[in-house]
């Protein structure tokens, strides 16, 4: 897995001196189905991400370029963000039905670690953002 990537097409919406302010379409695995006009599942939104690079004056507004980050950096999101908060809920759970607490109070305090668990992430967000690096390179025409 090191060494692979995964990559996006994008358009950039802003350069300033350190960093280059892109707009991701993230298209579902029927985007480019034909009948994606009549299924409801179909679905496309856009991503705003701001990439630092030093090399930002390359760029310019309006241009098609691709943004990329290792595999194991999509690995590791899907992990805090899913596997992390779905294995603390259940263990939780587990624990305190064992425990001799009810149902009730179970759930519920399961779900409150999870709003805490999500309100930790939100508290070091910035951190983390250092940690998930996302790269940008022109498209080869």
């Amino acid at each position: 897995m090191k060494g692979e990537v995964i990559t996006h097409r994008a358009k950039v919406i802003h350069v300033a001196d350190n960093y280059v302010d892109v707009i991701v379409l993230s298209e579902s695995a029927c985007a480019s189905c034909h009948a994606k006009g009549q299924c409801g599942a179909a679905e496309s939104r856009e991503k705003r991400m701001v990439i630092e690079t030093p090399v930002a004056s390359y760029f310019s507004e309006g241009e098609e370029v691709e943004v990329y980050t290792e595999k194991i950096m999509g690995v590791k999101a899907v992990w805090m963000a899913y596997v992390l908060p779905f294995l603390l809920v259940l263990l939780l759970l587990l624990i305190l039905l064992q425990t001799g607490c009810g149902e009730l109070i179970s759930g519920v305090c399961a779900l409150l670690a999870l709003v805490v668990y999500y309100i930790v992430l939100y508290i070091f967000r910035n951190r983390l953002s250092r940690e998930f690096i996302f790269n940008i390179r022109k498209i080869d025409q």
